[in-house]
Formats: structure tokens, sequence, C-alpha cells
């Protein structure tokens, strides 16, 4: 196992990153990083293309794969709180976790065939409910109010309960695009929908407030939906944009980065950004660069709030 060096972290700032050999969790009431081991040769084994989700209070970590049916719920200590089977032919595409950890909500894809699933346990790891859905699948808690949002055959946003109970749906005009993430404001006030050539912002019940037209790869808006932070490709380059939402999308600052990678932004709108191949990067709002490091092609979930 190669030797990790990692810059010392404040402890506002809450990080779960994964990847093929062990998985790290920042613990924030020691101001230390805790490495948990994951033996992959041994029960964890053929766990490749991790997807990570982080609960806002940096509690629980819920750890995924694209390929394989197994899924993982830990706490932020690293230890491995239950393992779960998904349906044979299902792999983890997506994942959320709600702010107290009591529900874990798991967008489900069968690579057979168009026909996926939601599914929601309860923190004990038993299955609370499940819904069918279409096409690509991602999920979404919102913060505070715990609704929970999916797409269902590319085009129509929904969001039920935590209890499985419909609260709407919406059709998306997504122009033969599909949606491949959803993400919110705190309260839901504020929807972002990512498609593969557009974003759309919508208001708390699926409306259509705003369209823009760039190439997407990644984003997410902070917690009161004032502020966009985007990854997105144009003119054969890929750029980190921070964006002024209530501001006409005036621009913050851009930067331009070396390939794909992921977004998040914490509660004081610092923006953590993976670049694959290359590192991660931590930004304050004005585009400052706080820190980074050697990456070595791990994903990165970061919570939004501090933890109590």
């Amino acid at each position: 196992m190669s030797q990790l060096t990692f810059f010392q972290m404040s402890k506002t700032y809450k990080i779960c990153i994964a990847f093929i050999l062990i998985t790290l969790f920042y613990n924030n009431t020691s101001n230390a990083i805790i490495i948990s081991e994951i033996s992959y040769e041994n029960k964890y084994n053929h766990l490749s293309k991790p997807v990570v989700a982080i609960s806002p209070e940096a509690n629980y970590v819920l750890i995924g794969n694209q390929v394989q049916e197994k899924i993982f719920f830990a706490s932020n200590t690293g230890k491995i709180l239950w393992e779960k089977e998904l349906p044979p032919g299902i792999e983890m595409e997506s994942g959320d976790i709600s702010i107290d950890g009591d529900v874990i909500v798991i967008g489900g894809q069968c690579a057979a065939s168009e026909q996926n699933y939601v599914f929601a346990y309860l923190k004990n790891g038993l299955l609370f409910w499940k819904e069918s859905a279409y096409g690509e699948i991602p999920v979404f808690i919102s913060d505070n109010s715990d609704m929970i949002y999916f797409a269902d055959n590319n085009k129509i946003l929904k969001c039920y309960n935590r209890l499985g109970v419909p609260e709407w749906s919406q059709v998306i005009d997504t122009k033969g695009q599909k949606i491949f993430k959803i993400t919110t404001s705190e309260n839901g006030e504020k929807i972002l929908l990512l498609l593969h050539k557009s974003i759309i912002f919508c208001d708390k019940n699926g409306n259509e407030l705003d369209r823009l037209s760039p190439t997407p790869f990644d984003g997410c808006i902070n917690i009161d939906g004032s502020i966009l932070a985007l990854l997105y490709s144009s003119n054969s380059k890929k750029y980190l944009g921070l964006f002024d939402i209530e501001n006409s999308y005036k621009i913050i600052f851009e930067k331009e980065i070396l390939d794909y990678g992921s977004v998040s932004m914490d509660e004081f709108n610092n923006i953590y950004l993976t670049v694959i191949n290359d590192k991660n990067y931590l930004y304050d709002i004005d585009g400052n660069l706080i820190q980074s490091w050697i990456n070595g092609g791990y994903n990165i979930a970061v919570s939004k709030m501090e933890r109590n």
C-alpha cells in the first residue's frame, strides 16, 4: 500500500475518499484522517468504479459500484455497518443519504435492460421501499426537507417523501437528452438538473425556471441555491466555473482543468474539485486555491454541513 500525504484540514471540512485499496474518512472531531483498510482481495474484491455518497453532516458513508451488485454502508470511523447485495444484474448507479442517516436511497441500474429501480433502505439495512424506473437513474435527497428525487424514463422528474409516497411528478422538456444528475438547495426550493447538453433549474414542484446550454459533466448548487458550481466542456477544453445564479449567472471565476472530474460545495461555499489523472483541489468562493493534493484516481464526496 502506497503512502499518502494529505494536508492539514480545518475542522469545518469533511471528506470521504474511496478508491481501490483503502477508504479514508476525515473525522473533524479529532482533526485527523482515519484510515479504514478494506481487503479487496477478500470480501470486497472486484469493487471497482466506486460510487460514493456521504450524509450532509458527515456521519455516514455509502459506497457502491457500477459493475457489481454489492453496496456498503459505513460510519465516519470507517466501520462497515452493513453490506447488501442488490438484485442480480442491478448495479448502484447513484446514491444518497438523509441528514440523520435514517434513509439511504440507491439508484440501481440494470445493465441488460432499461428496467431500473430506486431502493430505499433504513439505517439498519432493511429494505424500506422500492420503485421501478426506466433510463438513467440519478437520485438525490434534499438536506432539510428529506424529499427524495429521481428521474424516470429520462425525462420525468419525480419527488417522493421518505416513506415512499409520491409528492409530485413533472415531465421535463429534455429535448431528447437524458437527465443524469439531480441536486437541490438545502430545503429543495431550487432544483438543478444536469443533462448531456444543457442544465435546467426548476422550482420546488419541478416547474422549469431557467435553461442554460453548456455541456456539463458535473455540477451542484450551494445550500441556499444562489451559487452554481459547474464542470463543463467547450471548444475541446474543460472548465470549472462558479456562477452567481441571482445575478444572471454572472461568472465568479472560471478555471481550465485537465480532464473530467467531479465538484462539490460545503456550507461555506468552498469548492472541492476532483480531476481525473490529476489532483484534488480546494478553492474558496473567490477562486483562490486553498490546497491541492494528488488524487490517485479515487472518488471524493464532501459533506455540506458542519458536524455537531
